[in-house]
């Protein structure tokens, strides 16, 4: 069962979900002092100041959440360290974590989603779609976002019906997926204008 939050972790995280990423960093940054050891709070402190762009203190508590946290668990921590380095545009360290977060959890979609992704933002869809095929064998995490990917890769190398199936996919899973909706009928509208030219 899970630990239930304090009423301060619990406000840190309304503050997340609300895009209220400044307040969360300094409920953080207050709660931290107290409980320096606490790994969520580390790990929120660290996801806060990255959407704020203050790389080396996110980076700081995200690594000192590596040390706490067991082994086997830290995929969450080296994808946060992944999506660190991609915002600061180092792919080659991004790609390392998003290695790490497969190797640590190879069942989860979350890192082959990761990296595939920024393969697929460096102009490597091919590659990325090879990644991301890996990612739907796994049990756990987000297939949907994982087919609308691999369909965006095909989209841009112009193959409108395989990117169609992933986007279909995609709304078979998650119905309400507006980004899916409107890929899906631009590929339809690009494969029927091809073949009417």
């Amino acid at each position: 069962m899970a630990k239930k939050l304090s009423s301060a972790e619990q406000a840190i995280v309304s503050a997340m979900d609300a895009g209220q990423f400044a307040h969360a960093a300094e409920l953080a940054t207050t709660l931290l002092a107290s409980d320096g050891d606490n790994l969520r709070i580390l790990l929120d402190i660290g996801h806060a100041n990255r959407q704020l762009l203050r790389f080396d203190e996110a980076k700081k508590s995200l690594l000192r959440a590596v040390d706490l946290c067991d082994e086997d668990k830290r995929d969450v921590i080296f994808g946060e360290l992944g999506q660190l380095e991609r915002t600061q545009g180092d792919f080659v360290a991004a790609a390392d974590w998003f290695n790490k977060q497969i190797e640590t959890d190879p069942d989860d979609a979350t890192g082959y989603l990761m990296l595939g992704s920024m393969r697929l933002q460096q102009g490597l869809p091919a590659d990325a779609i090879e990644i991301l095929s890996r990612g739907l064998s796994c049990s756990l995490g987000c297939l949907e976002e994982v087919h609308f990917t691999i369909g965006l890769c095909h989209r841009a190398l112009g193959k409108y019906l395989d990117a169609a199936e992933h986007f279909q996919k995609t709304l078979d899973l998650d119905q309400g997926n507006a980004n899916a909706k409107i890929a899906l009928k631009d590929v339809k509208s690009a494969q029927s204008a091809l073949a009417s030219s």
